[in-house]
């Protein structure tokens, strides 16, 4: 499954993703976990090692 993101400069500055890197082979699973934690949604469903991203 492709997953391809774009996030805009105030995007990211708003969420402080310049030391974000992402997985080189992430589960199939990890675009909901992904999504979740880029909005930061707090959730029972969302795990956050399970996205992604994680940061350097």
């Amino acid at each position: 499954m492709s997953f391809l993101i774009w996030m805009s400069y105030t995007f990211k500055k708003s969420r402080g993703t310049s030391g974000v890197e992402t997985k080189p082979v992430p589960a199939q699973h990890a675009t909901f976990h992904s999504i979740l934690g880029a909005l930061n949604v707090v959730s029972e469903p969302y795990l956050f090692g399970h996205g992604i991203f994680y940061v350097v």
